[in-house]
């Protein structure tokens, strides 16, 4: 899992060079985007949707929903996977650039997660000096809340790229994973 978020950290911060130059239109108004999450589609086997609503030019609110296309099969693979099956993260974002609802954001997030992970159950046995161990596949259910850092852009008219990196913390359940990460390099329009 660290080695897949240092490999999304240089994605975005060669991304964010690559697109610095981009100008925005002042005169476009931008109310609302929706975006799809193309990291989770290509390195997790997730389609992750995201509508944004913007409350004003510094700041705005939305909901992402996540789906794992994987299934349980994910287990049976040395792929990365997310533990989640499904999940929903409303989020606020602030806004920092000079342009009106594009540049540096500061997000907080709170979300509703439900997924499966690897139960593993030893069984020992003291008279023949040996243990095993069964495993199954266990549900969780949890809330989680935390913090994201990302940027966008305005890369075409009506088309916006965008960068999230973050990371967030189980509340409420024992058997889920304790930290979430956030990554997200999206394309959306608006």
């Amino acid at each position: 899992m660290i080695k897949i978020m240092k490999k999304a950290l240089i994605i975005l911060i060669l991304v964010s060079f690559r697109l610095s130059g981009q100008q925005n239109d002042p005169s476009k108004i931008i109310k609302s985007e929706l975006n799809i999450n193309l990291f989770s589609l290509l390195v997790f086997e997730g389609f992750e949707l995201t509508y944004e609503k913007y409350i004003d030019n510094q700041s705005s609110y939305g909901i992402s929903g996540f789906i794992n296309l994987k299934g349980k099969n994910r287990f049976n693979d040395d792929s990365p996977f997310y533990y989640e099956s499904y999940s929903i993260t409303p989020f606020y974002r602030l806004y920092f650039g000079r342009k009106n609802k594009i540049g540096p954001f500061l997000e907080g997030f709170a979300g509703f997660s439900s997924g499966s992970y690897e139960h593993f159950d030893y069984i020992y046995n003291d008279n023949a000096f040996y243990s095993s161990y069964t495993a199954s596949i266990k549900s969780y259910n949890t809330a989680n809340l935390g913090i994201s850092l990302g940027s966008k852009w305005n890369i075409k008219d009506k088309i916006l790229f965008s960068t999230i990196l973050g990371i967030g913390r189980s509340i409420g359940s024992a058997n889920s994973p304790e930290f979430f990460p956030r990554i997200s390099i999206a394309l959306g329009i608006y």
